[in-house]
């Protein structure tokens, strides 16, 4: 329940100022179980082009909200693009089977504004660092690659990377932690990241290996192939340089609601497109550099072996279960979300209902 002290409620969900808070408090389960709170707004495209928004959730005090997590910042994430409402969910999931690094705690819920019905939303941890979420040394960095809002840009130089805003025509990663970083320090990460950069772009070297964990990357790597997510190397890529082994470390995943088909495509080195809209097919492996990593011959064979060897096609499969069984957790409240909010873009409706809707989306899976 929201209070005018700050913004209104109705206001505050119109506005793109990010600085804008809407305060009140926040109920648990009950009118008893009660938290003084305020809202920020959360993402970028989803935040500025969508009715169903997402928002940050500060609490007073630190809580436990969804499994061992403790912490007063949680995202709520609106799925707007997702009609089924499962996509984040369920390959949040499939990372913690798959035991990515950092990967946030997740639960479904019913939110309620001021007494209406806002719809199903993914209760998250905010991804930071600290002794709970990513938990780094004070050598290490995290970082994203592109990143619509950048504070810490640093650019590189590559003939395979295609941005990931219109707004910056050159490729660069956005620095995360730490936070403030000296110019000395901004020169030395950029560095490394231009000689990683280089290194995969070379197919007769693999000097990339001194840079790249690719055990790790293997298992980041299916997940964004079998759930063909288009933002696989644009848009909210987490990437760890640890200083212990002065390597890379894809995780945590995240941002995997316009993943299965969808209405977009990517371009390719060879002049051609990565088509989303149909369901088979290689998608992440023709785009930026994932194709200059699979043009090195011992890269190629590490990641076939990882799928038959190391256990992932079998989670992969179960992640099926994983689709069917949170369906059916979400029951008729998903399909009271699908009523209100299937003319949401950019993902269209599938079908009038979320029971059929929903079926293409997991048969989509499946077909992958």
């Amino acid at each position: 329940v929201t209070d005018e002290e700050n913004m209104p409620f109705s206001e505050f969900r119109n506005t793109y100022d990010r600085e804008a808070i809407c305060s009140g408090k926040v109920y648990y389960e009950d009118i008893a179980n009660s938290e003084n709170m305020y809202l920020k707004p959360r993402g970028n495209a989803t935040w500025a082009g969508t009715h169903k928004k997402p928002y940050t959730l500060v609490l007073e005090n630190k809580e436990n909200l969804c499994g061992n997590a403790t912490s007063k910042k949680w995202n709520l994430l609106a799925d707007a693009y997702d009609k089924s409402c499962l996509k984040n969910y369920v390959f949040n999931k499939l990372a913690h089977e798959l035991n990515i690094d950092y990967q946030p705690e997740a639960k479904h819920i019913c939110l309620f504004i001021n007494r209406s019905f806002e719809g199903v939303y993914l209760l998250t941890e905010k991804i930071e660092v600290d002794d709970k979420s990513v938990n780094l040394d004070k050598d290490d960095w995290l970082f994203i690659w592109g990143g619509s809002h950048p504070e810490q840009i640093i650019p590189y130089e590559s003939e395979c990377w295609f941005g990931d805003t219109d707004e910056i025509d050159y490729p660069y990663i956005e620095l995360l932690f730490p936070k403030e970083d000296s110019v000395e320090g901004l020169k030395e990460k950029q560095k490394y990241i231009q000689k990683y950069i280089d290194a995969i772009e070379d197919e007769t070297s693999k000097d990339y290996l001194k840079y790249l964990d690719i055990a790790s990357f293997a298992k980041f790597y299916w997940i964004q192939e079998a759930s063909m997510n288009k933002d696989a190397c644009y848009r909210s890529i987490y990437t760890v340089y640890k200083r212990s082994t002065d390597s890379l470390y894809y995780s945590p995943v995240w941002d995997m609601d316009l993943t299965l088909r969808n209405i977009y495509d990517k371009p390719r080195r060879d002049g051609g497109i990565v088509d989303f809209s149909y369901v088979t097919g290689w998608k992440t492996r023709e785009m930026a550099y994932y194709r200059e990593l699979f043009e090195h011959p011992e890269f190629e064979e590490a990641i076939k072996n990882a799928y038959f060897e190391d256990g992932i096609r079998e989670k992969l499969w179960n992640t099926v279960n994983t689709f069917y069984e949170e369906k059916e957790y979400l029951g008729e409240l998903a399909e009271l979300d699908f009523r209100i909010w299937k003319n949401e873009v950019p993902e269209t409706a599938l079908s009038d209902n979320y029971y059929n809707h929903t079926n293409i989306v997991i048969n989509d899976y499946i077909t992958r």
